[in-house]
C-alpha cells in the first residue's frame, strides 16, 4: 500500500546537488529546485521564455514561470 503523504522538496539554487536529488528519486520524493542563471541554461528555455516575456511588455508585471522537464 502506497504511503498517505507525498513528500515534495523546494530547494533554492544551493541546494541543488546530484546527491540530493539521487536521494530523493531512490526515496520517491518528489522536488522544485531553483537554478541559478547561467549561459547554457538560457539558451535551454530561450524558447519557453518567450510568451512570459511578451506577458511582461504587455502588463509591465514581474512574470514567474516553472518548465517541467521530465
Amino acid at each position: 500500500m502506497p504511503p498517505a503523504v507525498r513528500i515534495i522538496l523546494r530547494a533554492d539554487p544551493g541546494l541543488c546537488r546530484h546527491r540530493m536529488l539521487r536521494c530523493c528519486e531512490r526515496h520517491g520524493i518528489g522536488y522544485i529546485v531553483g537554478l541559478a542563471r547561467n549561459k547554457r541554461l538560457q539558451r535551454m528555455i530561450k524558447a519557453d521564455f518567450t510568451p512570459v516575456e511578451r506577458r511582461f511588455e504587455t502588463t509591465g508585471e514581474k512574470q514567474r514561470a516553472f518548465l517541467d522537464r521530465r
